[in-house]
């Protein structure tokens, strides 16, 4: 019987021991799944003001030294090319003058020249080993100062990219629980506005599915046992953790190699680049920046020539639709009115020319001069500016050129219907494609450039160039003697 007592006293003891190490355990991963999110803001402030405080002014050098630690470190540098000098002439002395070495390399004083090079030796020596430290630690502090900022950068990063992930899930999960609320607000309102049918109902099924309840609660309670519970319970509390340290650690990658992309890693400090590293790293990073500029402006010019582009299409597709109508209208009209042009034209024929009055638009008047200011200077026109009433809602005169071989049309056009007036480069025909060789040609997209047109690349254009009645002729005649 004592023997079976001793046995049941340390299995009690055994199974008391295991529960407080594994209340310990619970209670170390739930204080540490409360503090996280504390402790994950303290470290974010702390790391993120250190770099704005201590390494984010040095960034405009690239952690480069001071103009003082420069000059200290030319000091140094000079001072030690001197010591190394004069170890290097005593050596030669020693081998020169046939004078030994004792067991622990030092010079042997046994003689008066001896004695003068050991001494200048150790003066040597001693000035080496006095200002090699410092030196290696110029040399060394650019880069010294860009691993720090790099760790504080990418430190705060990783923290940075925790709170911005457990933000975004909680308003996640606020913005899922107000739409699933949404629908159960309506039936709330249904159920009131019906409140009688609630009224009517017995308290017996109320009582009933209340005791219901109670069963299936005890009955849960009674299938998960208090174990499961908790390795359940430290599971989650693990994975959250665990969570946590994923989340951070790409957030630090990701910071480590966003500061890299921004700020290169110096070089060490050497008397070749102590003073002219920070000038070379500035003109870098003015090309760079000009060059980010280019491209930025460069992405601006092709997004409007798109939309330019698109905009013309547009118009392009209603041109083309009203010119049909138009001509399906001047069909039907000369259909019904066949009869009535031979009397139209005798009465017109009866009626004195002087009495005629031809009342022209302020545009037409305006075709008119450009048209007769370039017939003055031989050039060959085309286009309907001549039949002005008749040509429909594209107006337009063009003169016959080429250039590296191909035909084209310089023309001016305006939109009637938009009043829209603008030149530009077109096909010689209809019947033509666009030329892909034309339009890559260097003295073409000079020609584009220079005139400051906007490539359509259509059935109809090349380029073009919206203007106004003012400036539009000038225009032209300037494009006209470009390509000429």
């Amino acid at each position: 019987m004592g023997k079976q007592n001793n046995t049941d006293d340390k299995l009690t003891a055994g199974v008391i021991f295991i529960i407080i190490i594994m209340g310990i355990i619970f209670l170390l991963f739930a204080f540490a799944t409360l503090l996280a999110p504390v402790v994950v803001l303290v470290l974010f402030l702390v790391n993120w003001i250190r770099y704005l405080a201590q390494d984010r002014k040095r960034r405009s050098t690239n952690f480069w030294l001071s103009a003082r630690e420069q000059e200290q470190y030319e000091q140094i540098a000079y001072i030690l090319a001197k010591a190394e000098d004069e170890r290097r002439k005593v050596q030669d002395s020693v081998i020169t003058q046939g004078i030994s070495r004792n067991q622990d390399g030092q010079i042997s004083q046994r003689s008066y020249a001896g004695k003068g090079l050991r001494e200048r030796e150790n003066t040597a020596n001693s000035v080496i080993n006095k200002y090699t430290p410092i030196y290696k630690e110029l040399q060394f502090r650019p880069y010294a100062r860009w691993k720090k900022a790099r760790s504080h950068y990418s430190k705060a990063f990783g923290f940075g990219f925790i709170i911005f992930i457990i933000a975004a899930m909680f308003g996640f999960l606020q913005l899922r629980n107000v739409l699933e609320n949404k629908p159960l607000v309506s039936i709330l309102q249904s159920e009131a506005i019906d409140s009688t049918k609630v009224v009517e109902q017995p308290r017996v099924t109320e009582r009933t599915d209340q005791t219901k309840q109670t069963g299936n609660q005890t009955d849960n309670s009674s299938e998960i046992s208090g174990l499961e519970i908790y390795g359940i319970s430290i599971g989650i509390m693990a994975g959250f953790l665990a969570a946590l340290t994923i989340i951070w650690s790409i957030g630090w990658l990701i910071g480590r190699m966003r500061f890299g992309l921004k700020n290169p890693e110096p070089p060490l400090v050497s008397m070749n680049n102590v003073d002219t590293y920070v000038e070379k790293y500035m003109e870098k990073r003015a090309r760079k920046e000009a060059k980010r500029q280019q491209q930025k402006e460069k992405l601006k010019q092709k997004r409007e020539q798109k939309k330019i582009a698109k905009k013309l299409a547009k118009e392009e597709k209603i041109r083309i639709a009203e010119q049909k109508t138009e001509e399906e209208n001047q069909k039907a009209e000369t259909e019904t009115t066949s009869n009535a042009s031979i009397v139209e034209h005798e009465t017109a024929a009866a009626v004195p020319m002087e009495n005629i009055t031809c009342k022209r638009s302020k545009e037409e008047e305006m075709f008119i001069s450009w048209a007769n200011c370039l017939k003055n200077e031989d050039y060959d026109i085309t286009g309907n500016w001549e039949n002005w009433e008749s040509s429909g809602l594209w107006k337009n005169l063009a003169i016959v050129s080429s250039v590296n071989g191909i035909n084209i049309r310089i023309v001016i056009e305006y939109y009637v219907k938009s009043k829209k007036i603008y030149f530009g480069i077109a096909k010689s025909n209809d019947e033509e494609k666009v030329s892909q060789e034309l339009l890559n040609n260097e003295t073409f997209q000079r020609i584009i450039t220079e005139n400051g047109l906007t490539v359509k690349n259509n059935e109809w254009w090349y380029c073009l160039k919206f203007s106004t009645f003012d400036k539009v002729f000038q225009e032209y005649l300037h494009l006209i003697k470009a390509i000429k």
